[in-house]
């Protein structure tokens, strides 16, 4: 069974209100950890992309991907110099610690994984999933 983009983001909005945002404005640093559409969903709302665009948006696993908010809008501040959206999908405010380039490169051997019927090996065994091993 799967739940709809449209279920998660209801789900997650009980969540962002009534946990998240009252332990951000605390003082707390979070680390949220989520399945791809959970995730989706509060960037969904941190970001304001809208529900046409947001299925464009690829999330690669275990990549860390640090906001700071402004306390009163719960609104991602832009850290990045050029203030632009990130490099790796062009939808985001947010940092990848790991950079946009391992990010980048992270999500091209996932869609390859996935939708290339002419990979015939797993392309994350024995993978060094540093920048220079994914090129």
């Amino acid at each position: 069974m799967s739940e709809s983009l449209h279920s998660t983001l209801q789900r997650s909005t009980v969540y962002w209100e009534e946990m998240i945002v009252p332990a951000i404005r605390s003082g707390k640093s979070l680390l949220l950890v989520g399945h791809e559409n959970n995730l989706r969903s509060l960037i969904m709302r941190l970001e304001d992309i809208p529900k046409e665009k947001i299925v464009d948006l690829s999330i690669p696993r275990a990549v860390p991907l640090a906001y700071k908010l402004d306390l009163e809008t719960m609104k991602p501040i832009n850290m990045r110099a050029n203030r632009t959206k990130d490099e790796a999908t062009g939808f985001l405010t947010g940092e990848w610690l790991s950079g946009d380039e391992t990010v980048t490169n992270v999500l091209e051997r996932d869609y390859k994984q996935v939708y290339d019927t002419s990979i015939l090996r797993n392309l994350e065994v024995g993978a060094d999933l540093s920048a220079k091993q994914l090129k």
